[in-house]
């Protein structure tokens, strides 16, 4: 029993992603099998990881008791004092109420500290990274704090998945349009085809296919900003050892950028093959598929899976109405003026071709 337990203490309830986003497994009730991957923490970080609401509340010095009482029963405080030296001053003297109104005037303070914090970040910070590192602050904190706290870490939140999201969805649209981005002309040539193929994987992609004005204008402006990144990051690894995973995720950008890129990243990305050489070579995934298939699709050669992971899932069908709400963006006065510039994608749809006549586009 006491080793399910000792490993159910070290279960991860905060995990943090390659995109800044935090997942947070959070416990159903007071239990001292916590996570202990955050060390380093102040003790009144590790006394509302603890206790969460409870640090401050009246509740505090009953579930405090309540938690040591756990420890000492299932003979778990020896091994929990080697990563959290802090918690020995909780349990210490069974002094409870006392413990619980040194921490309070501690966390409320801070709580009033951090809450201007974040109002400030959502407010005037425009890079969304610095703002996004801020979750799992609010993770640790929301609980303990106000409620005003908690509805700012949900802005919080929700900007960052709104983010990502976008990020998602640029990083897509720059594959999907691999060798079609070097003129807006060359763009425009497909991105109807294209659209008409890979709409349906999400609303966002929808809404881009649906909205015509500036799409390519757009995408041959996002290409040039990815180009000079690309650039800019990979020309500095001429002189330096590479690994073989840095080779692999660089030759990965090499593959789906350098045709819509100029010639000095497409000299960069030669350069780094031959550094890399045949043993630290990218493959595409679909060419690891079935040999036997007849046609490779465009999903499986931008990596559509590998991409998205979870984020985005695939939307129901959509009828009038829903086309109508993506394709006015909430501004139903835009609404029509918005039809009459889709006209050329959107009369080809069943659901909007009806909203057309061969007099008047």
């Amino acid at each position: 029993m006491k080793v399910f337990a000792l490993a159910g203490f070290f279960y991860v309830t905060h995990v943090f992603s390659e995109n800044n986003e935090f997942i947070h497994k959070r416990s159903t009730s007071l239990d001292p099998l916590l996570d202990i991957k955050l060390i380093s923490l102040i003790k009144e970080k590790v006394f509302v990881l603890i206790l969460r609401k409870n640090a401050i509340n009246i509740q505090c010095q009953a579930k405090l008791q309540e938690y040591c009482e756990k420890l000492e029963n299932m003979d778990l405080s020896d091994k929990i004092l080697t990563f959290y030296s802090e918690i020995k001053d909780f349990c210490k003297n069974m002094k409870y109420r006392e413990t619980c109104n040194s921490f309070r005037r501690n966390i409320t303070l801070y709580c009033k500290e951090f809450k201007k914090k974040i109002k400030t970040i959502n407010t005037r910070i425009p890079n969304i990274s610095e703002k996004c590192a801020l979750q799992n602050e609010c993770i640790l904190w929301e609980e303990a704090c106000s409620k005003e706290l908690k509805k700012e870490c949900n802005n919080l939140r929700s900007l960052c998945r709104q983010g990502k999201q976008n990020s998602l969805r640029t990083r897509f649209l720059l594959r999907a349009f691999s060798g079609s981005l070097k003129t807006k002309e060359d763009c425009e040539k497909v991105i109807n085809e294209k659209c008409f193929i890979f709409m349906g994987e999400s609303d966002e992609l929808m809404k881009f296919c649906l909205t015509p004005t500036y799409r390519c204008e757009s995408l041959v402006t996002l290409k040039e900003i990815k180009c000079i990144e690309l650039e800019r990051h990979m020309g500095n690894l001429k002189n330096i050892k590479i690994s073989k995973d840095n080779c692999i995720l660089f030759l990965k950008e090499c593959h789906f950028h350098k045709s819509n890129c100029n010639s000095s990243f497409q000299n960069i990305c030669k350069e780094l093959e031959e550094k890399c050489g045949k043993e630290k070579k990218y493959i595409p995934s679909y060419l690891m598929l079935d040999p036997l298939k007849k046609e490779i699709t465009l999903m499986e050669e931008i990596e559509y899976k590998e991409l998205f992971e979870d984020e985005i899932g695939k939307p129901g069908v959509k009828d009038t109405i829903d086309l109508l709400a993506l394709i006015s963006n909430n501004d139903l006065s835009a609404c029509e003026s918005n039809i009459e510039k889709c006209y050329k994608f959107c009369s080809s749809l069943p659901q909007l071709k009806d909203l057309y006549n061969t007099k008047k586009k």
